[in-house]
């Protein structure tokens, strides 16, 4: 049993020793806005978080709730259990009182185990969900990034990216089961969207290279309600990994399997739909600028 004055210096001890410099800098608050960024694989959550962390002011979404790099974070942070773990970040990650982050669906029942412990823990104030529209050419990308290991241009050099062009052929199971999984994760990530108090802002990965740079800032931070910038000189440096090839394979799948396409299309026609509340704002934003 410790004495008296082991208590007291317990008590007296200075609770941050030996702790990293990142969590004694914590700020002591809470960010007051805290976005979440819903996606599924091969959307173009990259280019999108690239893109809204250049413009600044509007957090640093990253894949910080996946699976596969929260151990590191968790170390840097000092954290030792995700309750500890999430309540740093929040405090870490934020810019301007401004946190944001891109997670799946998958990555919140991996480490959370349920939607309601992932909304207990974040308490998001703002959703946005990221789709791609055209979910053959989404699932071809996917085939492409199992079969070769490249899954960003920025990761890889040009010979690797010649090299995975040539190494990819044309896998139409892997294809049809990759499009499954995709609508899968739509429909849980729908659900979990059912779940949250606030509407998202529904954009895509077609939507978001069809329209100015500007403009999707503009109507992000529209939703977000913060304060306007001069987004014009913001651009993107993120590039896509693609080419003829994939087109050829989408195209040649969707003549192939017409059939499985058309019934994941009348599945998915909803919430294509509800893109068009994005498009008009988009549109109108464009012609104003």
């Amino acid at each position: 049993m410790p004495g008296v004055i082991e208590k007291i210096q317990y008590l007296l001890r200075d609770p941050y020793v030996g702790l990293p410099s990142e969590v004694t800098d914590l700020p002591s608050t809470y960010p007051d806005k805290r976005y979440v960024v819903f996606f599924t694989p091969r959307s173009g959550s990259t280019r999108l978080t690239n893109l809204i962390r250049r413009a600044g002011g509007l957090g640093r979404p990253d894949e910080c709730f996946n699976p596969d790099i929260v151990p590191a974070l968790a170390k840097k942070l000092g954290a030792d259990s995700l309750e500890t773990y999430t309540d740093r970040l929040l405090r870490a990650r934020q810019d301007g009182k401004i946190f944001g982050c891109e997670v799946t669906y998958l990555q919140i029942m991996i480490l959370f185990k349920s939607a309601r412990r992932f909304r207990r823990a974040v308490n998001p104030t703002d959703l946005i969900w990221l789709i791609r529209e055209d979910l053959v050419a989404q699932s071809v990308s996917a085939s492409r990034m199992v079969q070769t290991g490249v899954s960003q241009s920025v990761f890889s050099s040009p010979k690797e990216l010649a090299q995975a062009d040539k190494d990819f052929v044309y896998d139409a199971p892997a294809i049809r089961s990759a499009m499954l999984r995709m609508l899968v994760q739509e429909w849980r990530t729908e659900a979990v969207l059912a779940q949250m108090p606030h509407k998202p802002l529904r954009l895509s990965y077609e939507l978001v290279n069809a329209f100015p740079p500007q403009s999707v800032l503009t109507l992000i931070r529209d939703h977000l309600k913060t304060e306007p910038k001069d987004d014009s000189r913001v651009f993107s440096t993120h590039k896509k990994v693609s080419g003829t090839k994939s087109l050829e394979m989408s195209e040649r799948f969707r003549a192939e399997h017409a059939g499985f396409v058309a019934w994941v299309d009348r599945r998915r026609a909803k919430r294509i739909a509800a893109l068009d509340e994005a498009r008009a704002a988009l549109s109108e934003l464009q012609s104003a600028s």
